[in-house]
């Protein structure tokens, strides 16, 4: 975390926006896929859209200038964003309309501390999970030091 208590303002309410707006809106349609009658699935899907483009949108312009997300430096923020965006783009991808962020996740992606699942692990969009299909466990972690870790 920054010293300066405005930065590390900055960098707290980024993971929770991160954690908050784009990781929860991408797991409802997930965790209505996974139920047995999976009734809201449609609807869940069509909420989780909405809810991500206007995250999208938001964070277009929030990130506009920046490197990270909170400025210069990769701090906790990047750390929430990471996994929040790597599977919010597979539930809802992230619109060409949205240069800015598509470029940080790219970054975010390429981060040489970053380890995502193998991509024999995604079994397609949300709409292709089932109940009884493969689930991967993830374990994540950040340190001071930056570096990010996700296991499949």
């Amino acid at each position: 975390m920054p010293d300066d208590p405005a930065e590390a303002l900055e960098v707290r309410f980024l993971d929770r926006f991160f954690d908050n707006d784009v990781m929860t809106a991408m797991q409802k349609p997930v965790f209505e896929a996974l139920k047995t009658d999976g009734a809201r699935k449609d609807e869940a899907m069509a909420e989780a859209r909405r809810a991500l483009d206007l995250a999208y949108g938001w964070l277009e312009q929030r990130l506009a200038g920046r490197a990270w997300a909170a400025g210069d430096t990769l701090s906790l923020a990047d750390c929430a964003a990471a996994p929040s965006l790597f599977y919010a783009d597979w539930v809802h991808p992230i619109a060409e309309a949205f240069p800015t962020l598509r470029a940080y996740r790219s970054r975010l992606l390429a981060w040489p501390g970053l380890h995502l699942p193998a991509p024999s692990t995604r079994r397609g969009r949300i709409g292709t999970i089932s109940r009884s299909g493969p689930r991967t466990g993830i374990e994540a972690g950040c340190r001071p030091d930056a570096i990010f870790a996700l296991q499949g």
